[in-house]
């Protein structure tokens, strides 16, 4: 119930912070430096004003980082994989049992080592990716509205790379 609580606030929040900034890019305005600063820019834009509130915002987002650190560690992965591999494999050896009664001991024992041996390299194959940083993300394209630089006090004849500009509902390449 916790858990299912914590996602659903989290999609709410990025659904609100989407259709706030919707065509007015903070990063592409140079308005922040990175991905992680979209958030605390829209808590101090939209409850800014309210003694005490962005305090708290930021201490709840240090504590939920220390405790997030404290629980990803290495063993925490290694664990997490070792089970899902002995899950996975015990799964496969009662549905071979439910689904073909007249499959013997040898074919299980075949079948759960090579379920292993399957399960281990797409586990810690997909870590040793991640730790290698070979995942590479594509960021979706972004534009600016003509009323961004209005609504935020910007100059319109600012650089702004790679960013399609809308004026009139018609998009043009910068």
């Amino acid at each position: 119930m916790g858990v299912s609580f914590f996602v659903w606030i989290c999609c709410y929040a990025g659904i609100l912070v989407y259709a706030t900034y919707y065509g007015c890019d903070p990063l592409s305005l140079g308005r922040i430096k990175a991905d992680d600063q979209i958030l605390p820019l829209f808590v101090m834009e939209t409850v800014g004003h309210l003694r005490g509130v962005p305090g708290l915002f930021i201490a709840g987002v240090f504590g939920a980082a220390l405790r997030l650190r404290e629980k990803l560690n290495i063993f925490f992965q290694l664990a997490s994989s070792l089970s899902a591999i002995a899950a996975s494999t015990t799964c496969g050896i009662f549905t071979l049992g439910m689904l073909f009664p007249w499959a013997n001991s040898y074919g299980a024992i075949i079948g759960a080592l090579a379920g292993a041996i399957m399960s281990g390299l797409v586990s810690f194959g997909g870590q040793f990716v991640s730790a290698a940083n070979l995942v590479v993300t594509h960021k979706l394209p972004v534009f600016v509205n003509e009323t961004c630089f209005e609504k935020y006090g910007l100059d319109p004849n600012i650089t702004i790379p790679e960013v399609s500009i809308a004026y009139n509902n018609n998009y043009y390449s910068r």
